[in-house]
């Protein structure tokens, strides 16, 4: 993790006076900005902070540190303006890393808007599911991912939209005779993935079902699903954005509404420049939804 990070978790601590309200100030979780200020006082072999119930406070040992912190970070920040003023414009490249479904059904919109409002910025984009895009970040290949999976505590993460999860079908399938699904109606049929290999809410979906129709096939791509399940292999489910604009199948919802969310993971341990929270802001404007809208976001954002 970056050190200058570390230390402004430090600062904004003695600021607030305790470890929640700082990662509230600084938009990290709770565990990540005490993460930030453990591995100080490890690598510095001292502690700097007294904890107790009521906040946190400096010890001897902090109070020599304390100032010296603050008058870093104010220089980088001062650096950091400078380099702003000096360019006059937002330029450089963003990696983002994204779900197939997301990079179809959002990304041509998204490079329109960029493209318009910021035509020095650059947009590199990479496919992948969650665990590719959580390593990739940890690998420093791409900046942010869009992802349904809930995120490790070492990244902060931005709700923007509720996916409904669906049964998609073959074309002229039983079950397309029907406007809903119920969870008993899947258990009759072959399904592409099987429950210890499913994750997050489809793994609750079918972990709460006593069996299911046992299928020779165990498919964790959604793209190869689509296909599979076009062809008649079976029925899988996926998220609405997988299923919308797919070719030889249809898809149903079902009787009781499922969603993943889809949201923005960052790692906590890079800042986040101004290019970025272009790019942040203008996913943020187009796709979040209302529900999701978040004061200490948005002001992370301006």
């Amino acid at each position: 993790m970056d050190l200058l990070m570390k230390y402004r978790g430090f600062v904004e601590a003695v600021k607030t006076g305790s470890i929640t309200a700082a990662a509230e100030s600084l938009n990290y979780s709770q565990s990540g900005v005490s993460h930030m200020i453990c591995s100080l006082e490890k690598e510095y072999g001292f502690p700097l902070l007294s904890r107790a119930k009521s906040g946190v406070v400096l010890t001897n040992e902090g109070r020599h540190l304390y100032d010296l912190c603050v008058q870093l970070l104010e220089k980088q920040d001062q650096i950091t303006t400078t380099v702003e003023q000096i360019s006059g414009s937002v330029i450089g490249t963003i990696r983002i890393g994204a779900y197939f479904s997301v990079l179809m059904n959002w990304f041509p919109t998204i490079i329109e808007q960029v493209s318009h409002r910021y035509p020095q910025l650059q947009l590199q984009l990479m496919e992948g599911n969650a665990d590719e895009l959580f390593s990739m970040m940890r690998q420093n290949r791409i900046d942010i991912g869009i992802l349904s999976s809930s995120a490790p505590d070492e990244y902060l993460f931005l709700p923007l939209h509720q996916d409904p999860i669906v049964t998609i079908l073959p074309l002229g399938h039983p079950l397309s005779a029907k406007e809903r699904l119920d969870l008993s109606d899947i258990q009759k049929y072959p399904l592409l993935v099987k429950p210890k290999h499913a994750q997050g809410i489809l793994k609750n979906l079918l972990e709460s079902q006593t069996e299911q129709a046992i299928s020779n096939y165990s498919i964790r791509s959604d793209n190869a699903m689509v296909g599979l399940v076009g062809k008649g292999y079976g029925i899988g489910i996926v998220g609405e954005m997988v299923a919308q604009h797919a070719a030889d199948i249809e898809y149903r919802r079902f009787s009781e509404d499922y969603y993943r969310t889809i949201g923005i993971a960052l790692p906590t341990w890079r800042p986040v420049t101004s290019a970025l929270k272009c790019i942040l802001r203008a996913i943020v404007e187009l796709y979040q939804d209302d529900k999701f809208t978040n004061v200490s976001v948005l002001n992370m954002l301006r």
